[in-house]
């Protein structure tokens, strides 16, 4: 009688004790070894054929039928193997003796090693790559994720290509992707995939401007590729809005807002000392007579706007807005080479700081002086806040709805500031 049955590719099963109804197995694949135990069920056999019966069952145990057996198996395979459990139940219940179960289960641990493999590999290569981009990387954290989810996940970033991913956290759920539109614009788009993902969709955001109603995110899920295709078609659809925008940055004299998003659509410009120009540009329809709100002194701003009414109807769509400006206002706008923004930059006369700190919380940059006093001798500017907080502690200011009549703090002449929607009168 044998001590042990040998199976072929390095499978062995060892008996446990005499009656032959359980056995310890091992098999080896690339230098490690897994081991299990598998226990069928005691089997009724009368005495005259207990001999007989005894010396088959040990001769053969892997070809015993599996009906009614339980397996198990070490930490490691099981470790391995989790995410293929379902898989593996079906097959041990489906084949017919314990041979074929064995090498059902060995094709199994070699495809989750494999892929282990892979995923191990496509990290450290990430890993070595965003160290020399900025020092550091995450260590990645497995555990949240299935090893299907994993070999998807990484299949579909191999597919977008690494050297595109700029930051990703360690439990892979988010990720930042830098690509370009098809006007070679550069953009980061910022991709949230759930641990339950692909059966839950991934979603991602994009620095675009957005009108009410609309929503910066894609939602709509399917593969990675295929939803930066779908952020690329939107970005193109924004083409004539950024053109214009950055005509705006590139020949005039940009005041606010510091550093602009692709998502913000003001531009703060300098007209003079003292005056500016705020532009609300409509994302949708940006070669359109935009929103007009002139800053400054009542006598220079005022000859602005009658200028405006005036020439308003010779806008033209085919125009860039800054070269339909600088032709409805009769002006030449500063250029940013020849303008230094902190000639500009005036300190407001009540509280002597030029930017304030922005509120808490707040992405936004602080508020800056926007309010001019209308006497051209005078000609202090203010923080819209500091003015409201000056006007209202003295005690002959008047209050019409959101508007404060008063008198300017250094020349006492008339002054007014709106308090509701921070618009400066």
């Amino acid at each position: 009688m044998n001590s042990y049955t040998s199976l072929p590719a390095f499978e062995f099963l060892v008996p446990e004790d005499t009656t032959f109804n359980s056995f310890r197995g091992c098999f080896s694949i690339k230098q490690s070894e897994f081991w299990f135990r598998i226990v069928f069920p005691d089997c009724p056999i009368k005495e005259q054929e207990e001999e007989e019966a005894s010396c088959e069952l040990s001769e053969d145990p892997a070809c015993r039928s599996l009906e009614g057996a339980i397996f198990e198996c070490d930490k490691e395979l099981f470790r391995l193997t989790e995410s293929h459990q379902r898989l593996i139940k079906q097959r041990f219940k489906q084949s017919q003796n314990l041979r074929e179960f064995i090498r059902e289960l060995r094709e199994i641990t070699e495809h989750a090693m494999t892929t282990a493999a892979q995923i191990s590999f496509a990290f450290g290569e990430l890993k070595s790559s965003s160290t020399k981009r900025s020092g550091k990387f995450p260590d990645i954290n497995t555990q949240n994720r299935s090893p299907v989810s994993f070999r998807k996940l990484m299949a579909q970033l191999d597919a977008i290509g690494w050297s595109s991913i700029k930051s990703i956290d360690n439990n892979l759920s988010k990720l930042t992707v830098e690509m370009e539109d098809s006007n070679e614009r550069k953009h980061q788009i910022r991709i949230i995939i759930p641990s339950t993902w692909p059966s839950d969709h991934a979603r991602a955001l994009m620095d675009i401007p957005v009108t009410k109603g609309e929503d910066p995110e894609d939602t709509k899920g399917g593969t990675l590729p295929s939803i930066l295709r779908r952020c690329r078609s939107r970005f193109d659809t924004y083409h004539d809005f950024w053109r214009a925008v950055e005509d705006i940055d590139q020949h005039t004299c940009v005041l606010e807002p510091l550093n602009a998003s692709r998502s913000c659509t003001t531009r703060r410009i300098v007209l003079q000392r003292h005056c500016s120009v705020q532009l609300e540009i409509d994302p949708h329809r940006p070669m359109g007579l935009c929103e007009i709100r002139f800053l400054g002194s009542e006598e220079f701003t005022g000859a602005l706007m009658q200028k405006l009414n005036r020439n308003a109807t010779k806008w033209r769509a085919d125009q860039l807005p800054r070269k339909n400006l600088e032709d409805l206002l009769e002006i030449k706008f500063p250029e940013a080479r020849a303008t230094e923004t902190e000639d500009f930059e005036l300190e407001c006369s009540i509280c002597y700081s030029y930017r304030l700190e922005p509120a808490a919380g707040s992405s936004e940059a602080g508020e800056t002086p926007d309010r001019i006093c209308d006497d051209v001798k005078c000609g202090r500017p203010f923080h819209r806040s500091c003015l409201v907080e000056w006007l209202r502690a003295i005690p002959t200011t008047q209050q019409s709805f959101q508007t404060l009549f008063g008198k300017c703090p250094y020349c006492q002449n008339s002054i007014t500031v709106d308090i509701g929607t921070g618009r400066l009168k």
